[in-house]
């Protein structure tokens, strides 16, 4: 229980570390953020990820990936920006880097999303969000 709370308050601590804001990405020339859970019980590790945030020169995170306790991918997401930084895609693999599903954003003259268009693995139109 005592680890439990210490392991607590540690997370708190570090989580303003894991939620980098795009300023300060840029303005420390961070490259790629990487973030490890580990679970415990009975003092026992239980389980652990990683992740991996990689940042484009603005600031920008342009790929995520997941990996499991032994180290092996489980999935990759990469986003694309325009530039006025708006999101335009978001794609996700497989842990064989195979596509699962990509997304595509468009922008009316104000900035705001206008259209979604979810496509499946094989690139096939599956959705459209207006």
């Amino acid at each position: 229980m005592k680890q439990t709370i210490l392991f607590f308050f540690f997370c708190i601590l570090l989580f303003p570390a894991f939620s980098q804001s795009k300023k300060q990405v840029n303005n420390h020339d961070i490259t790629s953020v990487t973030e490890l859970n580990i679970k415990y019980n009975d003092d026992k590790e239980s389980s652990k990820k990683k992740t991996v945030r990689k940042f484009n020169d603005d600031g920008l995170l342009i790929e995520e990936s997941k990996y499991d306790k032994d180290g092996k991918l489980q999935n990759k997401v990469i986003y694309k920006y325009n530039s006025d930084e708006k999101k335009t895609e978001k794609t996700v693999y497989d842990n064989n880097e195979k596509q699962l599903e990509r997304t595509t954003y468009s922008y009316n003259d104000k900035g705001l999303i206008s259209e979604r268009k979810k496509h499946n693995a094989k690139d096939k139109l599956i959705s459209v969000r207006k």
